[in-house]
């Protein structure tokens, strides 16, 4: 077995999407450097950090928010009023912009947090901060973005 070595930046694809972990131990697995990680503990902080970002999910970001809560296209899409097609839609982006409404998209958001059990206070300091992105969502003020960055 290998030893761990810590590195300064790493970009980790395993959710879908790239995210840079900054300071990271990391190790080989079968060839490939791996972080050395809680990953639910990892997605959960991803998940909150997409739930307050200043741009729009991606469809690779609401597929990975969907499968971190082990929810059906179906179960999914009923949290929303929606039919799973919908989701299907919005998940086929890829990772371009799913192209979901701003209340709609406010609304996963804000369901993302809730699940993830976020205390009262941090959930209303969500809430207040995508009343500011909502706007810009409604708005044609959002640019492509890089990787989503976190320090852990």
């Amino acid at each position: 077995m290998k030893s761990e070595k810590k590195i300064k930046k790493m970009i980790y694809n395993g959710f879908g999407f790239p995210v840079v972990l900054n300071d990271v131990a990391a190790k080989m697995v079968l060839g490939n450097l791996e972080p050395v990680i809680n990953y639910k503990t990892l997605g959960a902080e991803v998940i909150e950090a997409l739930c307050q970002k200043a741009t729009p999910l991606t469809g690779n970001q609401v597929k990975f928010i969907r499968q971190y809560f082990e929810l059906s296209l179906r179960d999914f899409a009923e949290l929303f009023g929606l039919s799973h097609p919908a989701i299907i839609k919005w998940e086929n982006h890829g990772d371009d912009f799913a192209e979901i409404s701003p209340a709609t998209e406010k609304t996963l958001r804000l369901e993302a947090v809730f699940r993830l059990g976020l205390k009262a206070k941090d959930f209303y300091q969500v809430y207040s901060d995508l009343k500011d992105i909502a706007s810009k969502l409604q708005k044609s003020e959002v640019i492509h973005e890089g990787p989503l960055k976190l320090a852990i």
